[in-house]
């Protein structure tokens, strides 16, 4: 290491030698979308989240902000303020809460509804709780799935 000092520059000997863990971003994917219930106003799921973290250290999402569209129609949206997390170098499922109006997105309901497979779109952003600290996450993902 070097310094400035008043006399001139000073030079220490330094030397370090260890690991440092590397902040990974975690692979998000869709795992499965469950019926909860289906009254007259709209149909109640559940979209099984999967969370692949690399990282050697526990993270937790929190403030997770999203929308979801099927089929192109923003159908679903929320804030919620503890999703869960995902332990070090390890997989975990999370579920979101879709609660999906007939007025005005009646069509992507009974068209889940029937099972065909549909294409799902999901925007969101989180904080994550990491060993160094609160870190920013943003989550576009898109895949097809039949509701199982």
């Amino acid at each position: 290491l070097g310094f400035d000092a008043p006399w001139g520059p000073l030079n220490v000997p330094f030397q370090a030698q260890g690991d440092f863990p590397a902040l990974r971003t975690p692979e998000v994917s869709f795992d499965a979308l469950r019926l909860d219930d289906v009254d007259l106003q709209g149909v109640y799921l559940d979209l099984d989240l999967g969370l692949d973290n690399e990282h050697g250290s526990d993270l937790w999402f929190d403030n997770f902000d999203y929308s979801l569209q099927v089929a192109g129609v923003d159908v679903a949206g929320g804030t919620l303020a503890e999703l869960g997390g995902v332990a070090g170098a390890s997989t975990a499922t999370v579920s979101l809460p879709v609660d999906i109006s007939f007025y005005g997105v009646g069509g992507a309901a009974m068209a889940l509804l029937d099972g065909q497979p549909m294409n799902l779109g999901l925007s969101a952003k989180a904080d994550v709780d990491t060993p160094f600290g609160i870190v920013g996450l943003a989550i576009d993902e898109t895949g097809d799935l039949r509701l199982d």
